[in-house]
C-alpha cells in the first residue's frame, strides 16, 4: 500500500515524465551460481537518476520497523511513499552485520524498482507470451530453490540447521543473497572434503 501527501498532483505529473525519460536498467552483473544476469543497485540507479533529478523527485530510503522503506519527494513538497520491503534473516546468521547489509541492498534495490517503474531490459522475448504466474522478487525462484536443496542432498548436509542460521523455517523463505552466501559456504565447507577423498 502506497502512502501519500494530501495532495499529488504535482509529483504524479513529474514521475509522468520520469518514466518517459528513464532508461531501461541493464542486466550487467552476473550470478555466477545460477548462470544468470541481473541489474544491481547501481545499475538501476543510473537508470533514474537524471529523469529524477531533472523533474525534482529525490529517493529517500531507510529502515522502519524493520523494512527498508522507499519514498519519493518532490520539490513541490508532496510525497509518496511505500509499505516498505521487510528486511529477513539476518538476525540469526553467522555475521548478522554482513546479512543485514545484503538484505538492505536487495530491499533498496526492489524498492526503488517498484516505486519509479524500473524495469530490467528483457532478455527473453519468449516469457512475454508465456502464461506464468510472477515469483516474488523478495524471495528465491523455484529454480534457485531447487538448486540449493540438490547441493544440500548431494553434500548430505543439514538443511534444517542451514535455514536456522538464516532465520527461515524453508529454503523458499531464503532471500536470492541468503541462497548465494549459503551456496558458497556449502561448497567452501563439503568441496575440499571431497576433492581429499
Amino acid at each position: 500500500m502506497v502512502t501519500q501527501s494530501e495532495s499529488i498532483k504535482h509529483i504524479a505529473a513529474a514521475m509522468a515524465k520520469v518514466q518517459a525519460e528513464m532508461k531501461a536498467a541493464t542486466k550487467d552483473t552476473n550470478n555466477e551460481f545460477f548462470k544468470s544476469k541481473y541489474a544491481d543497485l547501481s545499475e538501476c540507479w543510473r537508470a533514474c537518476r537524471e529523469a529524477l533529478t531533472a523533474n525534482g523527485v529525490a529517493v529517500i530510503q531507510g529502515v522502519v520497523d524493520g523494512k527498508m522503506n522507499t519514498t519519493l519527494a518532490h520539490s513541490s513538497g508532496e510525497w509518496m511513499s511505500d509499505e516498505g520491503v521487510p528486511l529477513c534473516g539476518y538476525q540469526s546468521a553467522k555475521n548478522p552485520m554482513q546479512a543485514l547489509g545484503s538484505a538492505a541492498t536487495y530491499a533498496r534495490r526492489y524498492g526503488l524498482c517498484a516505486m519509479v517503474g524500473i524495469t530490467p531490459e528483457d532478455d527473453d522475448g519468449n516469457a512475454l507470451t508465456q502464461d506464468k504466474p510472477q515469483a516474488d522478487p523478495r524471495f528465491v525462484s523455484e529454480a534457485e530453490e531447487k538448486a540449493l536443496t540438490k547441493l544440500i542432498k548431494d553434500y548430505g548436509a543439514n538443511g534444517t540447521t542451514l535455514c536456522e542460521v538464516y532465520g527461515v523455517t524453508a529454503i523458499s523463505e531464503m532471500t536470492p543473497d541468503m541462497a548465494r552466501e549459503a551456496t558458497a559456504k556449502l561448497h567452501k565447507k563439503y568441496a575440499p572434503a571431497e576433492a581429499a577423498e
